[in-house]
């Protein structure tokens, strides 16, 4: 006899996909649209060019795009190359790199059904399929800045990470998926590194990796180093190649690219106590 609830859950599942599937169709309307129309500006042509010389296997890069002493991170180029694998020319292989842009709307869908939401998430999906900003990624930076779908992918993690009555099996997966996403958006802007220690926090908070249950040990278990080892493979050498950026910018002034350590910690409590204030003309305080 099938259990009604669990029927239910399937049920609900497959109209979940369904959502996921048509916000994804929606998207790629406008990314493959947009990708007939590319105008590349010079670090996006760089871009291109370490990604074609990856999906041949005629160079493997540890490090993306300068942007200035920093870099970013490469752990995209490796993603997306399977992707464009044989593109014949440079408007097949931009047109396989909008089916990986265009995959940021099925996230809306996600955290709509984190939130138990799913019309919720059905309509921000939607958004994000037609977002202009969004769907331009497609045409001027086919490569980068996939730190909005990293972005989006751990805020779904810490919602079903973090929901009441969760078992330790969901909670083993989704914290793994938390790990990864936050290393993925850390490495995908030299920028996004402020990310980083709040994924840790929410992950000793709310992560674990112990089974469902006795009997169920060696089927659920999910290895620690399983996601810590892939985590380290994407920021690892991202991290190395930003060493001598970041001490530039904790320890000397650098006007309105960034501060000294002193200033920096000086601002961020100034920055703490305003927000009381702030948070008290929220409603309900």
């Amino acid at each position: 006899m099938v259990d009604d609830s669990s029927q239910g859950r399937t049920s609900r599942g497959w109209l979940h996909a369904a959502a996921a599937l048509f916000v994804y169709l929606v998207a790629l309307r406008f990314h493959l649209g947009a990708a007939q129309f590319a105008d590349l500006p010079q670090d996006a042509v760089a871009g291109l060019n370490r990604l074609v010389d990856l999906a041949s296997l005629q160079r493997l890069p540890v490090r993306g795009n300068q942007v200035g002493a920093a870099w970013f991170g490469v752990a995209d180029d490796y993603l997306m190359a399977p992707f464009v694998v044989l593109s014949s020319s440079l408007q097949a292989l931009l047109s396989r790199a909008a089916l990986f842009h265009a995959l940021v709307a099925p996230l809306g869908v996600l955290i709509g059904v984190a939130l138990r939401r799913p019309l919720l998430g059905l309509a921000w999906g939607l958004v994000l399929a037609g977002f202009p900003d969004l769907a331009a990624l497609s045409r001027d930076y086919p490569v980068n800045y996939r730190t909005t779908h990293w972005a989006l992918l751990g805020w779904g993690a810490v919602l079903l990470l973090s929901q009441p009555g969760a078992s330790s099996f969901v909670r083993a997966r989704w914290t793994g998926v938390l790990l990864l996403a936050g290393a993925l958006m850390t490495a995908s802007h030299p920028l996004a590194a402020a990310a980083l220690p709040t994924v840790l926090v929410v992950a000793m908070v709310w992560g674990t990796w112990r089974p469902v249950a006795d009997e169920a040990r060696l089927q659920h278990r999910i290895p620690w180093w399983l996601p810590g080892g892939l985590a380290a493979l994407v920021l690892l050498p991202y991290a190395v190649s930003n060493l001598a950026a970041v001490q530039d910018l904790l320890f000397h002034e650098r006007g309105d690219q960034g501060m000294s350590m002193g200033a920096a910690w000086r601002s961020s409590l100034a920055a703490a106590k305003a927000l009381p204030a702030e948070l008290s003309d929220l409603p309900g305080g």
